[in-house]
């Protein structure tokens, strides 16, 4: 079984390194490494070219923004399994042996398979532990699949048969496309491991106006096409004690407050814009 992993790159040389030795030191070794460059004018290209023969496919070019990108390096992978990481964040080295080993189990790889999370500095510092547990298909339909789009893989079949990424979504194409997934019923897989640290600091895309404003505009339009505006606020409520309970007995909270006293010496949320 073959795993595609697709790194997604623009002017982000101070982490790109790191990225792609995450994801070139992968404990799973029938992997594909296919590397979208969009035409970065830092030192991206001097690292790039250091590991060039190591990827199946790379380019630096143009494009029309990190949704067009993914589709471009979707478009070039082989793997019957497929993911993509950002040129910020970093992949666990066990994680795609471990979704190896769970679309085995399960004997099949027409599926989605997710796991914990960990957010990181521009440091590399670890602030916050995030460990979502098995899927409920119940709370996901409801409130929307919580899980990390960094170390979530999924079926190349499946992600053809239902159309693919969004391209004119700049923002949420990773929730509507797991949306997609659970609307049509794709079964959800837990892996029980941090498959990935999502990186948080000040100076990327999300801390911008701009894109805070992208990101309540397209919520607004996957909401509209998956049909939460209709929902009853009873269901809401009734979701939303589910995954209460349900975190409650996985140690969700548990482990995510006692990590914020013990470590870091706060219950604040981690923020990326303050000192934390």
């Amino acid at each position: 079984m073959k795993i595609s992993i697709v790194i997604i790159s623009y002017n982000q040389g101070e982490f790109l390194e790191e990225t792609i030795l995450s994801v070139l030191n992968q404990t799973y070794i029938n992997t594909e490494v296919i590397l979208i460059d969009g035409g970065s004018s830092d030192n991206s290209i001097d690292i790039i070219n250091k590991y060039k023969d190591e990827f199946s496919y790379w380019v630096s070019e143009k494009d029309n923004g990190q949704s067009d990108a993914i589709i471009k390096g979707f478009n070039k992978s082989s793997g019957d399994i497929i993911t993509w990481i950002n040129s910020d964040d970093l992949l666990s080295l066990n994680a795609a042996k471990t979704v190896a080993e769970l679309a085995e189990k399960n004997k099949t790889s027409n599926a989605v398979f997710y796991g914990d999370g960990l957010i990181i500095d521009e440091n590399g510092k670890i602030h916050e532990k995030l460990k979502y547990g098995r899927f409920n298909y119940f709370v996901a339909k409801t409130l929307g699949p919580t899980i990390s789009q960094p170390g979530t893989f999924f079926s190349k079949e499946v992600y053809k048969e239902l159309g693919g990424i969004d391209v004119s979504l700049h923002y949420g194409m990773d929730l509507d496309l797991f949306n997609n997934f659970l609307f049509n019923n794709i079964p959800f897989y837990y892996t029980g491991i941090y498959m990935a640290k999502f990186r948080k600091y000040s100076t990327q895309k999300g801390h911008t106006e701009k894109y805070l404003e992208i990101c309540i505009y397209e919520t607004v339009i996957i909401q509209n096409r998956y049909g939460f505006n209709k929902l009853s606020l009873i269901q809401k409520r009734k979701a939303r004690l589910i995954q209460i309970f349900q975190r409650i007995w996985n140690g969700y909270y548990f482990i995510l407050l006692s990590f914020r006293l013990f470590y870091r010496g706060r219950l604040k949320e981690y923020n990326p814009n303050y000192s934390s």
